[in-house]
């Protein structure tokens, strides 16, 4: 629901802000983004900050941004959850059991998550780091390009930006 249309409901002075958060907010770890209206001001930013900063880190944005960021990180959750489902039925097609190749892929996102989030270092940096010439993950990523997994995540982010801004 739009500033504005929450203005026509509630009034033009009213202060109002948008926040867009996410589900790994219940687990203190979430990401939200929020946009102010127009009679907002400093301290309206600040209290909004630090309410969801107490459940995870917290992006003022203007409000055209936050269809992308439900793209982004509002539906991202489902997005990685889709992608650990695809590596445990991967795994299990490979001859690991379900709950072991379930164990190693949950503990797989989390230490990924937590590396990416704690060592100061891009993705992309880590991604090479991992990938020794020749080797096996670097098999795995020629395999993703092949089958255009950059493409499919781009299509997918771009359709839930365009479903945002209908909604």
């Amino acid at each position: 629901v739009s500033i504005a249309t929450l203005h026509a409901f509630v009034g033009e002075g009213v202060r109002v802000v948008r926040v867009m958060p996410n589900t790994p907010a219940l687990v203190g770890a979430g990401a939200a983004a929020i946009a102010l209206g127009p009679a907002c001001d400093t301290r309206d930013a600040e209290v909004a900050q630090a309410i969801f900063a107490a459940v995870g880190s917290v992006e003022l944005v203007d409000e055209a941004d936050l269809d992308a960021v439900t793209a982004l990180s509002g539906s991202g959750p489902a997005y990685f959850f889709h992608l650990v489902e695809c590596l445990i039925r991967a795994a299990v097609d490979e001859g690991l059991d379900e709950a072991q190749a379930t164990r190693l892929a949950h503990q797989t996102l989390y230490g990924a998550g937590k590396l990416l989030a704690e060592s100061g270092e891009t993705a992309g940096t880590l991604r090479e780091r991992v990938t020794s010439k020749g080797g096996t993950t670097a098999a795995a990523l020629a395999a993703f390009q092949d089958h255009g997994l950059a493409a499919v995540v781009h299509a997918g982010v771009k359709a839930a930006a365009a479903r945002s801004r209908e909604l």
